[in-house]
Parts: C-alpha cells; sequence; structure tokens
C-alpha cells in the first residue's frame, strides 16, 4: 500500500461574480494557495474569464448578482 492509496479525485468549483480584476487577483491567490500549501497534491485548474452570456451559468450569474445588491446596500 502506497500513499496515493488514501488518495481520491475531487472537484471544487468557485464561480466569481466580480470585476476582471478581482478574479485575475483571486485567480492568481489561488494558483499561490495551491503551489504553496497543498504542494504534495496534484491539481489542475480551468478557469472561464468571461461566461456572462452562457446560459449554463444563467442561474449562478442571477443569484450571485442579487446577492452582490443585497451586499451593496450595507456597505
Amino acid at each position: 500500500m502506497t500513499a496515493l492509496d488514501g488518495f481520491t479525485l475531487a472537484e471544487l468549483s468557485v464561480t466569481v461574480f466580480a470585476s476582471p480584476e478581482t478574479f485575475t487577483a483571486l485567480y492568481d491567490d489561488i494558483i499561490e494557495l495551491l503551489e504553496t500549501k497543498y504542494e504534495q497534491s496534484t491539481w489542475e485548474v480551468h478557469s472561464q474569464d468571461d461566461v456572462t452570456k452562457d446560459p449554463e451559468y444563467r442561474d449562478a450569474l442571477d443569484r450571485l448578482r442579487q446577492e452582490a445588491e443585497v451586499a451593496s446596500r450595507f456597505n
């Protein structure tokens, strides 16, 4: 039995409703975190910069836009 026998494959998804600059900064931070803190794991990252017009993301866009509007009222 090797150390890899206890590994599983999992997927983590992050959908971001923010400015392109914020998205880029967040993406860079996530890559840095994976490279430094989780270097003993292997991973791959898939990124799509703007999926605003993609029907697959319509529910997420609507939900996150509403959350951002509510949050902006309290700031």
